[in-house]
Formats: structure tokens, sequence, C-alpha cells
């Protein structure tokens, strides 16, 4: 892990790429972790991870030429992904909707409970629904 961050002059810090991807993870994990607890976000730390994002997909599509999902959006609450019914991320994967709210309780996959009914992360289904079969 070295070299992610420069120390600069004035107290300021330069994270490298690598690094704010880390920190990204780490940040949306936590952010994720209170939400499942009925936790508000702090804004500061939604407003952090939002510019993290932001500037990971920058990076991403600069890399690769096409853009990636937008960022997270904040209304009160953070809103943590974009998400899908079990209904439909079933018929992405092929199983049954009460398979993939196990899957969601067992922590298989991310999701959220909302009302209610599961809201499963859209990005994540369709990841698993394109890789090949083990």
């Amino acid at each position: 892990m070295a070299g992610l961050v420069t120390e600069l002059t004035g107290g300021e810090i330069l994270l490298h790429r690598d690094g704010v991807r880390w920190v990204e993870m780490a940040l949306r994990a936590a952010l994720v972790s209170q939400r499942r607890n009925g936790l508000p976000s702090p804004p500061a730390a939604v407003a952090l991870y939002r510019a993290l994002h932001t500037a990971t997909s920058r990076l991403q599509a600069s890399a690769s030429g096409s853009a990636e999902l937008p960022p997270l959006t904040v209304a009160g609450t953070l809103t943590v992904m974009d998400t899908i019914p079990t209904s439909v991320a079933a018929r992405l994967l092929g199983c049954s909707a009460r398979n993939v709210r196990d899957l969601c309780s067992r922590g298989v996959l991310t999701g959220t409970r909302a009302g209610g009914r599961w809201h499963v992360d859209r990005v994540e289904v369709q990841a698993r629904a394109t890789r090949p079969a083990a």
C-alpha cells in the first residue's frame, strides 16, 4: 500500500487512484452498515462518498472510454444503490424471488428492506447474472 498517499505542504494530502478506490469502498461499506442498522448517515460522510464515487467514475470512464453508473443520490438519508425488486432480480438470475430474498438475508446479495420488501442492488445482480457458472 506504499505510495497511495503523498503529504503536501500546508497539511494537505494527495490520495492516489488506488487509495481513492479503497477509501470509497470502505466508506460505502460503513454507510451501508449504518443504513441496515437504521442509523442516519452523517451528511459529511455522504458528501465525501459522493465526491470519491464521482472521482473514481471519472477515472474509470477516462480509462475505458465509457461512463459508469451515475453517482448515488442523497435525500435526507443515503440511497445506497440503484435497486430493483426481487421479482426482477429473480428473472435476471433465473431463480425464484424467494431465493433472491434468501440470498439477501444471508448477505450473498446486497439488498435493503423498505416497507417490508427487499430491494436488490441492480449492478450486483447484473454482474452475477452475466458471470460464468462455477
